[in-house]
């Protein structure tokens, strides 16, 4: 049996203040230039050739590369033709991933990166190295909206909750889908999920405590979200 009740649903439109942020740890030093193993020596020169990627971008980070057998280097806007990892000026330099197991060291291959900061590491077994084939693909930004909704509460003295209800809008409403995943206890709801340039309808209904739903509160038609 459904549960008779009679929801008043309204809707507005939030623009979300959002940001992305990334942080990356960079060497930290005081010194102009890298402290190095004296039996290494300072010289930088061509190593052999290590596989690398390189992961360009407008900055503060312009290019990150990383090599085939985990190591990697990066480029700091301000850098120049240095880099920030040592060997300043060798990809990939002395920056990676060490992993020790069972009383093994494993490492990048440091031998194969010219003047070296890592002397005295000790032994250890080189990464084996892996493909790195680039990664490609679509998507579509996320919305910077959202839509929020607010109903008046249920008159009867049963409900436990309410579920709500959205579909797309064209030229009518379309198929109704819920797009709460649980059960929703209070009158207010925020659907962040909307797509820039669509429009959509919503719905909500109430739950009494035998899980019986009511139908469909009055339909909030044509909610517009800004392409941008």
């Amino acid at each position: 049996m459904k549960t008779k009740t009679k929801l008043i649903l309204r809707a507005s439109l939030a623009l979300l203040a959002a940001s992305i942020s990334a942080t990356w740890c960079l060497l930290a030093a005081s010194n102009a230039q890298p402290i190095v193993d004296p039996a290494k020596g300072a010289v930088t020169y061509t190593p052999a050739v290590t596989p690398f990627m390189d992961i360009a971008s407008a900055g503060p980070l312009t290019h990150v590369w990383l090599g085939n057998e985990l190591s990697c280097q990066v480029q700091h806007v301000t850098d120049g033709t240095t880099h920030e990892f040592y060997p300043p000026g060798t990809i990939p330099g002395d920056c990676g991933t060490f992993i020790a197991m069972g009383g093994t060291l494993y490492a990048p291959d440091f031998a194969n990166h010219g003047g070296t900061a890592t002397g005295n590491l000790g032994p250890y077994t080189v990464f084996t190295p892996i493909s790195q084939t680039p990664v490609t693909g679509t998507g579509t930004a996320a919305s910077n909206h959202s839509v929020n909704l607010s109903w008046n509460a249920s008159t009867s003295s049963n409900i436990t909750g309410y579920n709500i209800y959205r579909a797309l809008y064209q030229t009518s409403c379309g198929s109704y889908s819920k797009i709460n995943s649980v059960l929703n206890t209070s009158t207010l709801y925020t659907d962040s999920s909307v797509a820039n340039g669509k429009s959509y309808c919503y719905a909500s209904t109430a739950v009494n405590t035998s899980n019986e739903e009511s139908g469909y509160s009055n339909i909030v038609s044509n909610v517009q979200i800004p392409i941008s």
